[in-house]
């Protein structure tokens, strides 16, 4: 049976080259079109399509509200097309917070529109899950301090670095990890996440508002400091040398994400070993698999997101599967982890 894809947009000229897209795939098929996102919403109660592709600039309501009331009316996949510019950047992530799966340019390549036209078949088979209409949902994860848990192991060793590798989903769940984390965190976190290039300084920019530490995109021979955040940038592979120094490389060529988190999570574990932290969260495919189980031969501490706090589990579900990961954590419990293994006159 065909995915049934929603469009909406305001344009017309945009629905009926996205229409066309659709029906260039024999896989797929066109439930209907949406003018606003008021109509959106509407269209989704009536017609329950398997797959949202929306933009996020619409009249009447734009995106990250039409997101809001289908995730709390009609919980259904929802892929954003928005060109990472200007407001609207900064809306796009609110919009994954809310519940979107996914963001991409509009498609005006050939191979922007593979990687739309396959971002639309795997949205398709991803359960998700009723958002309430509550402007801050991560307070309760601020209240729950420095409680006792499952994330207790793992204290008591200087941390030099954490490394983190995250895909579909990863937006949302490294604000609700790193948000907790106070300004004087002891060691710089480098983020490998899956986005177009394009999206990755409005990610950080979006980061910076909702979290309390610094958030930078990484630089060629960049040193990392205690208490920021790193994001690679895109079209390049970031590692760490051996002086402990970012280093951006096209190679390697044949793997299947530019920047790749097993590159950066191997290189961790050659310079950092037993004083380091990875971790593999929600997405697609098998990256950051190999690389975790890189550090945890060389002793590093390594985790996996818990299956049912992903949007997708493949990612963490492979680091699993290789023998990478030593726990698999929700993410308040990363958060608290990340806490404990502060020093004890650092934590706020």
């Amino acid at each position: 049976m065909a995915i049934r894809v929603l469009l909406a947009s305001s344009s017309q000229s945009v629905r009926r080259a996205l229409a066309g897209l659709i029906a260039s795939d024999p896989g797929l098929a066109l439930a209907g079109e949406a003018q606003d996102g008021v109509q959106a919403v509407e269209m989704v109660n009536a017609l329950q399509p398997d797959v949202v592709l929306m933009e996020m600039t619409m009249p009447r309501i734009g995106g990250l509200e039409a997101t809001r009331e289908i995730m709390h009316e009609r919980p259904t996949p929802i892929i954003l097309l928005s060109d990472g510019a200007g407001a609207e950047s900064g809306l796009v992530f609110q919009a994954l917070r809310a519940g979107a799966l996914s963001v991409l340019p509009q498609p005006g390549s050939p191979g922007a529109q593979r990687e739309l036209l396959a971002a639309v078949r795997a949205m398709a088979g991803v359960r998700v899950i009723r958002h309430t209409l509550r402007k801050h949902a991560t307070a309760l994860l601020q209240a729950r301090g420095l409680a006792p848990g499952p994330a207790a192991e793992g204290g008591q060793r200087r941390l030099d670095v954490v490394a983190i590798v995250a895909s579909t989903g990863g937006p949302q769940t490294l604000a609700e990890i790193l948000r907790p984390l106070p300004p004087g965190f002891a060691a710089p976190i480098v983020i490998v996440q899956h986005i177009t290039a394009e999206f990755v300084q409005p990610l950080a920019d979006w980061l910076r508002t909702v979290i309390q530490m610094p958030v930078e995109v990484a630089r060629q021979e960049g040193t990392p400091q205690p208490g920021v955040v790193y994001i690679a940038p895109g079209g390049a592979h970031l590692r760490l040398d051996g002086s402990r120094h970012f280093a951006l490389s096209a190679q390697p060529h044949d793997v299947p994400h530019t920047p790749s988190g097993d590159v950066l999570l191997e290189s961790v574990a050659e310079c950092c070993g037993r004083h380091a932290l990875g971790m593999v969260l929600t997405g697609m495919g098998g990256d950051g698999a190999a690389g975790l189980l890189a550090m945890r031969r060389a002793g590093a501490h390594c985790i996996a997101q818990e299956a049912s706090s992903c949007v997708v589990f493949g990612m963490p579900q492979e680091a699993l599967r290789l023998g990478g990961a030593q726990q698999a954590l929700r993410p308040p419990e990363i958060a608290d982890l990340l806490l404990r293994m502060m020093p004890q006159e650092q934590r706020r």
